[in-house]
C-alpha cells in the first residue's frame, strides 16, 4: 500500500483498498496500550471477510496491527500505524 500521510489522502488510500477487496467484518481488538506521559503505542488483531476479485469468493482474513501515538494540542494522533495480514489465512 506504501506510506501516505494526511487526512484526504489516507481516506482516498483506504477507500480504494476496500473497494477492491469488498471488505465486510471488520472487527479490531487492542490486546496491549501503553501510555507515558504524551506519547504511547497499541498493539492489536484484526479480523475481516473479504471478496479477493475477479472470483468472487468470500474468505476470512486475519492480522496484526501496530501503532505509535502521540498527543498534539490535546488529542491523540496516529504517528505510525501499521496493518498486515497473518502469514496463517
Amino acid at each position: 500500500m506504501g506510506v501516505f500521510s494526511g487526512r484526504a489522502e489516507i481516506e482516498q488510500r483506504l477507500a480504494e483498498q476496500y473497494k477492491a477487496t469488498d471488505v465486510r467484518d471488520f472487527a479490531e481488538t487492542i490486546d496491549e496500550i501503553h501510555i507515558s506521559g504524551d506519547h504511547g503505542w497499541f498493539v492489536a488483531h484484526w479480523s475481516a471477510n473479504n471478496i479477493t476479485q475477479p472470483s468472487g469468493e468470500r474468505r476470512p482474513i486475519k492480522g496484526y496491527i501496530t501503532c505509535v501515538l502521540e498527543k498534539r494540542n490535546g488529542e491523540w494522533k496516529a504517528r505510525m500505524h501499521t496493518t498486515f495480514p497473518s502469514s496463517a489465512q
